[in-house]
């Protein structure tokens, strides 16, 4: 094959492409909300009545922006899921590193709990990316390393102990159990995502959602109220 036709057929290869990606951003725009706790709110309705192609791509997508992992599920694996969700009974799955739930119409998209095992040490003014999708920094001060590691059950309990106020009761459970959290030697120090800080503890910190995979497009909108700041 000459050059020309390689040349020609490689611009109609990159048309197709952007054809894709372009028709995959939409989807994504109607049908996903993003929580800067690391989540979506899915409505699989669009996704499903897209070209299939499309609405694989799209599912695929979430759960890359969302499980942390370095590749993507693989595509059977993708299918048979989309195939479920398609169903009358699907009652949950996990997949890429993601729990994908079924909440009053739509899907929760959130990072499974047991595949979070990461511990990062911290020191004041510094930052981390802990867990492939979050941005940890910690105020300039006095003050020791702090580990980031996820809030679990355990911390989220002692979050729900200090008071009504705190803990964020609506977040999904998965959600809360795989946020990032600061711990030093007196146990949980901070959550930035929940507004918590131990009384006593001398520095502020941030958590920003910045997941290794975007989502679609330079930038998504985020649906939430909740900024990520103590």
């Amino acid at each position: 094959m000459d050059a020309p036709r390689l040349a020609d057929l490689a611009r109609r290869a990159a048309r197709a492409r952007n054809a894709l990606e372009t028709g995959t951003a939409a989807l994504l725009a109607e049908a996903v909300e993003v929580h800067p706790e690391g989540w979506l709110r899915l409505d699989p309705k669009p996704l499903l009545e897209a070209p299939e192609e499309l609405g694989l791509r799209a599912l695929v997508r979430c759960i890359a922006a969302t499980g942390g992992a370095a590749y993507p599920p693989k595509d059977e694996a993708a299918e048979r899921l989309f195939a479920e969700i398609a169903g009358e009974r699907f009652r949950g799955r996990t997949l890429g590193g993601c729990r994908i739930l079924p909440r009053k119409g739509h899907l929760v998209i959130a990072r499974e709990p047991v595949g979070v095992t990461e511990r990062l040490s911290l020191t004041p003014g510094g930052e981390v990316w802990w867990d492939r999708r979050f941005a940890v920094r910690l105020a300039a001060g006095a003050g020791g390393a702090v580990t980031v590691a996820t809030l679990g059950r355990e911390g989220w309990q002692r979050v729900r102990s200090a008071g009504p106020d705190s803990g964020r009761i609506g977040l999904p459970e998965p959600v809360r159990e795989t946020l990032p959290a600061l711990w030093d030697g007196n146990g949980l120090a901070a959550v930035p995502h929940l507004g918590f800080s131990r009384p006593g503890f001398p520095l502020s910190a941030v958590a920003l959602h910045a997941p290794g995979v975007v989502l679609a497009g330079p930038a998504f909108p985020v649906v939430s109220d909740r900024v990520g700041i103590i």
